[in-house]
Protein backbone atom coordinates (compact mmCIF):
# COMPACT_ATOMS: atom_id res chain seq x y z
CA UNK A 1 0.00 0.00 0.00
CA UNK A 2 1.28 3.42 -0.32
CA UNK A 3 0.74 3.95 3.16
CA UNK A 4 2.81 7.10 5.51
CA UNK A 5 6.05 4.82 5.46
CA UNK A 6 5.67 4.89 1.30
CA UNK A 7 4.47 9.06 0.96
CA UNK A 8 6.82 9.73 3.68
CA UNK A 9 3.82 12.20 5.34
CA UNK A 10 6.23 12.43 8.40
CA UNK A 11 8.97 13.84 6.47
CA UNK A 12 6.83 16.01 4.77
CA UNK A 13 5.06 17.93 7.10
CA UNK A 14 8.38 18.63 9.16
CA UNK A 15 9.90 19.73 5.84
CA UNK A 16 6.67 22.39 4.99
CA UNK A 17 7.09 23.39 8.76
CA UNK A 18 11.03 24.59 8.10
CA UNK A 19 10.97 25.10 4.53
CA UNK A 20 6.97 26.34 3.72
CA UNK A 21 5.44 26.48 0.13
CA UNK A 22 4.46 29.81 -1.66
CA UNK A 23 0.41 29.89 -0.66
CA UNK A 24 -0.16 30.99 -4.50
CA UNK A 25 1.70 27.96 -5.56
CA UNK A 26 0.28 25.95 -3.12
CA UNK A 27 -3.14 26.31 -4.53
CA UNK A 28 -2.37 26.20 -8.16
CA UNK A 29 -0.48 23.05 -7.97
CA UNK A 30 -3.52 21.43 -5.61
CA UNK A 31 -6.07 22.52 -8.86
CA UNK A 32 -3.46 20.90 -10.99
CA UNK A 33 -3.19 17.50 -9.28
CA UNK A 34 -7.16 17.23 -9.70
CA UNK A 35 -6.99 17.49 -13.38
CA UNK A 36 -4.16 15.05 -13.76
CA UNK A 37 -0.87 15.03 -14.72
CA UNK A 38 -0.84 16.89 -17.54
CA UNK A 39 -2.13 20.14 -15.75
CA UNK A 40 1.30 19.48 -13.12
CA UNK A 41 3.49 19.88 -16.51
CA UNK A 42 2.06 22.88 -17.35
CA UNK A 43 2.20 24.27 -13.78
CA UNK A 44 5.51 23.16 -13.91
CA UNK A 45 6.11 24.97 -16.79
CA UNK A 46 4.82 28.05 -15.55
CA UNK A 47 6.98 27.97 -12.24
CA UNK A 48 9.93 28.04 -14.22
CA UNK A 49 13.47 26.16 -13.59
CA UNK A 50 13.21 23.46 -10.51
CA UNK A 51 17.37 24.36 -9.81
CA UNK A 52 15.91 27.71 -9.30
CA UNK A 53 12.97 27.53 -7.34
CA UNK A 54 12.94 27.45 -3.84
CA UNK A 55 13.01 23.87 -1.21
CA UNK A 56 9.17 24.25 -0.73
CA UNK A 57 7.72 24.81 -4.26
CA UNK A 58 9.97 22.21 -5.45
CA UNK A 59 9.05 19.24 -3.05
CA UNK A 60 5.30 20.20 -3.66
CA UNK A 61 5.63 20.10 -7.16
CA UNK A 62 7.47 16.56 -6.54
CA UNK A 63 4.68 15.33 -4.23
CA UNK A 64 1.83 16.74 -6.70
CA UNK A 65 3.63 13.96 -10.03
CA UNK A 66 3.51 11.43 -6.88
CA UNK A 67 -0.12 12.76 -6.64
CA UNK A 68 -0.90 12.32 -10.03
CA UNK A 69 1.33 8.77 -10.35
CA UNK A 70 3.96 10.50 -12.60
CA UNK A 71 6.28 8.48 -11.18
CA UNK A 72 8.92 9.61 -14.28
CA UNK A 73 7.91 13.13 -13.83
CA UNK A 74 8.91 12.57 -10.37
CA UNK A 75 12.43 11.29 -11.63
CA UNK A 76 13.03 14.23 -13.86
CA UNK A 77 12.08 16.65 -11.16
CA UNK A 78 14.40 14.92 -8.65
CA UNK A 79 17.18 15.32 -11.49
CA UNK A 80 16.55 18.86 -11.66
CA UNK A 81 16.85 19.67 -8.60
CA UNK A 82 19.78 21.77 -6.65
CA UNK A 83 22.40 19.32 -5.25
CA UNK A 84 21.40 20.18 -1.47
CA UNK A 85 17.50 19.53 -2.06
CA UNK A 86 18.20 16.13 -3.55
CA UNK A 87 20.44 15.05 -0.53
CA UNK A 88 17.98 15.31 1.95
CA UNK A 89 16.28 12.52 3.57
CA UNK A 90 12.65 13.16 1.88
CA UNK A 91 13.57 13.28 -1.83
CA UNK A 92 16.28 10.35 -1.69
CA UNK A 93 12.96 8.50 -0.40
CA UNK A 94 10.76 9.90 -3.20
CA UNK A 95 13.96 8.78 -5.31
CA UNK A 96 13.42 5.29 -4.28
CA UNK A 97 9.99 5.10 -4.17
CA UNK A 98 9.62 6.49 -8.16
CA UNK A 99 12.56 4.49 -9.14
CA UNK A 100 10.65 1.38 -7.65
CA UNK A 101 7.39 2.49 -9.36
CA UNK A 102 8.96 2.44 -12.98
CA UNK A 103 10.56 -0.58 -12.03
CA UNK A 104 14.13 0.14 -11.26
CA UNK A 105 13.89 -2.30 -8.20
CA UNK A 106 17.67 -2.41 -7.59
CA UNK A 107 18.63 1.42 -7.94
CA UNK A 108 15.51 1.95 -5.44
CA UNK A 109 17.00 -0.82 -2.96
CA UNK A 110 21.00 0.71 -3.11
CA UNK A 111 19.10 4.50 -2.77
CA UNK A 112 16.85 2.97 0.07
CA UNK A 113 19.89 1.12 1.82
CA UNK A 114 22.58 4.09 1.58
CA UNK A 115 19.97 6.11 3.51
CA UNK A 116 19.41 3.94 5.65
CA UNK A 117 23.12 2.82 5.98
CA UNK A 118 23.61 7.07 6.84
CA UNK A 119 20.71 8.15 9.11
CA UNK A 120 20.05 4.51 10.80
CA UNK A 121 16.93 2.30 11.12
CA UNK A 122 13.77 4.49 10.08
CA UNK A 123 9.94 3.57 9.87
CA UNK A 124 9.57 5.54 6.49
CA UNK A 125 12.62 4.26 4.85
CA UNK A 126 12.38 0.53 5.57
CA UNK A 127 8.29 0.93 4.96
CA UNK A 128 9.80 2.27 1.12
CA UNK A 129 12.38 -0.84 1.35
CA UNK A 130 9.29 -3.32 2.24
CA UNK A 131 7.56 -1.87 -0.53
CA UNK A 132 10.97 -2.27 -3.11
CA UNK A 133 10.40 -6.28 -1.83
CA UNK A 134 6.74 -6.83 -1.91
CA UNK A 135 6.60 -5.97 -5.42
CA UNK A 136 9.51 -8.41 -5.97
CA UNK A 137 7.34 -11.17 -4.13
CA UNK A 138 4.25 -10.17 -6.82
CA UNK A 139 6.43 -10.18 -9.91
CA UNK A 140 7.87 -13.50 -8.74
CA UNK A 141 4.13 -14.87 -7.90
CA UNK A 142 3.35 -13.75 -11.38
CA UNK A 143 6.25 -15.62 -13.16
CA UNK A 144 5.78 -18.33 -11.10
CA UNK A 145 8.95 -18.81 -9.35
CA UNK A 146 7.75 -19.73 -5.99
CA UNK A 147 11.29 -19.71 -4.56
CA UNK A 148 11.90 -16.52 -5.48
CA UNK A 149 8.37 -15.18 -4.20
CA UNK A 150 9.71 -17.15 -0.60
CA UNK A 151 12.48 -15.34 -0.85
CA UNK A 152 10.91 -11.66 -0.99
CA UNK A 153 7.96 -12.18 0.72
CA UNK A 154 10.67 -12.69 3.71
CA UNK A 155 12.81 -10.12 3.07
CA UNK A 156 9.89 -7.88 2.87
CA UNK A 157 8.13 -8.96 5.93
CA UNK A 158 11.64 -8.42 7.52
CA UNK A 159 11.99 -5.04 6.49
CA UNK A 160 8.13 -3.87 7.65
CA UNK A 161 8.34 -5.86 11.61
CA UNK A 162 12.02 -3.18 11.26
CA UNK A 163 9.83 -0.51 10.34
CA UNK A 164 7.80 -0.59 13.44
CA UNK A 165 10.30 -1.64 15.24
CA UNK A 166 12.01 1.30 14.42
CA UNK A 167 9.26 3.47 15.30
CA UNK A 168 5.73 2.23 16.59
CA UNK A 169 3.46 5.45 16.50
CA UNK A 170 4.33 4.61 12.27
CA UNK A 171 1.84 1.69 12.02
CA UNK A 172 2.05 1.36 8.46
CA UNK A 173 5.22 -1.51 8.34
CA UNK A 174 3.30 -3.39 11.19
CA UNK A 175 0.13 -3.08 9.15
CA UNK A 176 2.03 -4.44 5.65
CA UNK A 177 3.74 -6.94 8.12
CA UNK A 178 0.56 -9.09 9.49
CA UNK A 179 -0.82 -8.80 6.23
CA UNK A 180 2.30 -10.61 4.41
CA UNK A 181 2.55 -12.94 7.21
CA UNK A 182 -0.82 -13.95 6.64
CA UNK A 183 -0.11 -14.31 3.13
CA UNK A 184 3.14 -16.64 4.20
CA UNK A 185 1.05 -18.43 6.72
CA UNK A 186 2.73 -17.18 9.38
CA UNK A 187 0.04 -17.83 12.70
CA UNK A 188 2.50 -17.95 15.26
CA UNK A 189 2.53 -15.99 18.67
CA UNK A 190 4.62 -13.08 17.03
CA UNK A 191 2.69 -12.38 14.47
CA UNK A 192 -0.18 -12.20 17.72
CA UNK A 193 2.17 -10.09 19.55
CA UNK A 194 2.67 -7.67 16.51
CA UNK A 195 -1.15 -7.40 15.89
CA UNK A 196 -2.00 -6.26 19.49
CA UNK A 197 0.87 -3.76 19.97
CA UNK A 198 -0.62 -2.68 15.86
CA UNK A 199 -3.72 -2.17 16.48
CA UNK A 200 -2.81 -0.33 19.75
CA UNK A 201 -1.09 2.15 18.22
CA UNK A 202 -3.76 2.13 15.39
CA UNK A 203 -6.56 3.11 17.82
CA UNK A 204 -3.99 5.97 19.53
CA UNK A 205 -3.86 7.63 16.52
CA UNK A 206 -7.24 8.30 15.99
CA UNK A 207 -7.40 10.32 19.22
CA UNK A 208 -4.41 12.73 18.07
CA UNK A 209 -5.21 16.29 17.35
CA UNK A 210 -5.32 15.74 13.29
CA UNK A 211 -6.25 12.55 11.76
CA UNK A 212 -6.26 11.88 8.38
CA UNK A 213 -6.99 9.53 5.63
CA UNK A 214 -3.58 6.81 6.67
CA UNK A 215 -4.90 6.97 10.28
CA UNK A 216 -8.20 5.56 9.27
CA UNK A 217 -7.03 3.14 6.50
CA UNK A 218 -4.16 1.78 8.95
CA UNK A 219 -7.19 0.97 11.38
CA UNK A 220 -9.53 -0.58 8.77
CA UNK A 221 -6.62 -2.78 7.51
CA UNK A 222 -5.52 -3.58 10.83
CA UNK A 223 -9.48 -4.39 12.23
CA UNK A 224 -9.90 -6.58 8.94
CA UNK A 225 -6.11 -8.48 9.96
CA UNK A 226 -7.96 -9.05 13.95
CA UNK A 227 -11.44 -10.08 12.29
CA UNK A 228 -13.86 -7.09 13.89
CA UNK A 229 -16.15 -6.35 11.26
CA UNK A 230 -18.12 -3.99 12.69
CA UNK A 231 -14.86 -1.96 13.47
CA UNK A 232 -13.53 -2.61 9.93
CA UNK A 233 -16.88 -1.10 8.11
CA UNK A 234 -16.77 1.94 10.57
CA UNK A 235 -12.87 2.49 9.70
CA UNK A 236 -14.15 2.04 6.07
CA UNK A 237 -16.64 4.93 5.34
CA UNK A 238 -14.42 7.27 7.41
CA UNK A 239 -11.57 6.38 5.20
CA UNK A 240 -13.44 7.02 2.04
CA UNK A 241 -14.65 10.31 3.44
CA UNK A 242 -11.21 11.16 4.51
CA UNK A 243 -9.74 10.38 0.90
CA UNK A 244 -8.37 13.21 -1.44
CA UNK A 245 -6.96 10.90 -4.39
CA UNK A 246 -7.88 7.99 -5.96
CA UNK A 247 -4.42 6.50 -5.32
CA UNK A 248 -4.66 6.40 -1.96
CA UNK A 249 -8.40 4.28 -2.14
CA UNK A 250 -6.06 2.28 -4.17
CA UNK A 251 -3.33 1.30 -2.14
CA UNK A 252 -6.07 0.41 0.78
CA UNK A 253 -7.87 -1.56 -1.55
CA UNK A 254 -4.42 -3.75 -2.87
CA UNK A 255 -3.26 -4.48 0.36
CA UNK A 256 -7.08 -5.87 1.57
CA UNK A 257 -7.27 -7.85 -1.86
CA UNK A 258 -4.32 -9.48 -0.69
CA UNK A 259 -5.83 -10.66 2.73
CA UNK A 260 -9.64 -10.96 0.85
CA UNK A 261 -7.56 -13.51 -1.19
CA UNK A 262 -6.05 -15.42 1.96
CA UNK A 263 -9.13 -15.70 3.57
CA UNK A 264 -12.51 -14.99 0.70
CA UNK A 265 -14.84 -13.59 3.62
CA UNK A 266 -17.82 -11.95 1.79
CA UNK A 267 -18.21 -9.47 4.06
CA UNK A 268 -14.56 -8.38 3.22
CA UNK A 269 -15.54 -8.35 -0.50
CA UNK A 270 -18.52 -5.96 -0.18
CA UNK A 271 -15.87 -3.35 1.53
CA UNK A 272 -13.65 -4.06 -1.20
CA UNK A 273 -16.63 -2.79 -3.44
CA UNK A 274 -17.29 0.10 -1.31
CA UNK A 275 -13.52 1.43 -1.67
CA UNK A 276 -13.77 0.81 -5.48
CA UNK A 277 -16.55 2.82 -5.65
CA UNK A 278 -14.93 5.66 -3.77
CA UNK A 279 -12.22 5.66 -5.98
CA UNK A 280 -13.71 5.62 -9.10
CA UNK A 281 -15.43 8.48 -7.65
CA UNK A 282 -12.55 10.61 -7.20
CA UNK A 283 -11.06 9.74 -10.95
CA UNK A 284 -13.90 11.09 -12.13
Amino acid sequence: MLHPSEVGHLKTDLFRDRFPSNPEVTRALAAARRLGPEAVRAARRVLGPVDEMAPGPAVDLLLSFRATEAWEDMLDVIGAMAAPLQDTVLVREQLGFALNRVGRSREAEIVLRRVLDEHGPDSETLGLLGRVYKDRWRRAVADGDHIAARHHLRNAIEAYVSGFAADPRDVYPGVNALTLMELAGRQDANRDQLLAAVRTSGRRRLGAETVNYWDHAALLEIEVLAGDQATARDQCRHAAAAAEEAWQLQTTIDNLRLIHRARGDQWLADLLAELERSAEELRR
